[in-house]
């Protein structure tokens, strides 16, 4: 929950089912506000896996601190999600959101969209899947992965052997298996992990899905509506200062 507006720079309240966020609050005085409860009760997830996911037609990028992104380097608007890939909060706005996100907002060049890894304390399959998704992109395919991955959410995360899971759909996206297999068992992803969680830390974030928007937050699953007023309402802001 962030604040501020149009114009006047003092963003509009905006009402998510029963989250009421006021974008614009700094990240230093971030007051958290989340009905998800850090998304800890994996049962409450109701989304069916049983859809084939969808073909993801998109270039694989990185920064250089090695979180993937999408749309333009030096978009003006920057959208971080701190997700995790077993909370189902953050499932639901995967489907409910992020692929129009995609489709909508992304090949406008206005944005650059980061996927920034919080998996969380007590769900022990969060960071096996985090190394799934970056050992899927060392072989080009990390955002096959990340589909693959919320779309098959309640078959892995209750999977007897989640990393034999996660060898199947590396080999259903055609990787090099021996390859992969090598990534998932290592530990070469742990520094990156504990490097996502510091930075979220020093932001005030303690819970998934949780957005930044340049300086700005949001806590909770977000709308593509919201997200489409925040992104016009940051592009309105730097039209001003120019």
């Amino acid at each position: 929950m962030a604040k501020k507006s149009s114009k006047s720079h003092i963003w509009t309240p905006v009402l998510i089912g029963a989250l009421t966020l006021v974008i614009g609050y700094s990240i230093g005085n971030l007051v958290a506000f989340s009905n998800d409860e850090k998304c800890k009760n994996l049962e409450t997830n109701v989304i069916a896996s049983t859809d084939e996911p969808q073909e993801v037609d998109i270039t694989q990028k990185q920064t250089p601190e090695g979180y993937y992104y999408l749309g333009a380097e030096d978009a003006p608007v920057v959208i971080a999600e701190h997700s995790d890939y077993q909370c189902p909060y953050c499932q639901a706005y995967f489907y409910n959101t992020f692929k129009q996100v995609v489709s909508q907002l992304i090949p406008q060049d206005n944005v650059k969209y980061i996927m920034k890894d919080y998996p969380i304390e007590g769900h022990t399959r969060a960071k096996p899947a985090v190394y799934a998704a970056r050992c899927a992109g060392e072989q080009g395919k990390y955002w096959e992965m990340h589909e693959q991955l919320f779309t098959f959410q309640n078959q892995w995360g209750y999977s007897g052997n989640v990393e034999e899971t996660f060898m199947e759909y590396a080999a259903g996206l055609e990787l090099d298996t021996d390859a992969f297999e090598v990534c998932l068992t290592s530990e070469k992803y742990e520094d990156y992990i504990d490097n996502a969680l510091d930075e979220a830390a020093s932001k005030g974030i303690s819970g998934t899905p949780t957005f930044t928007f340049n300086e700005y937050v949001m806590v909770g699953v977000q709308s593509y509506e919201t997200i489409e007023a925040a992104v016009a309402q940051l592009m309105e802001m730097a039209a001003s200062t120019e």
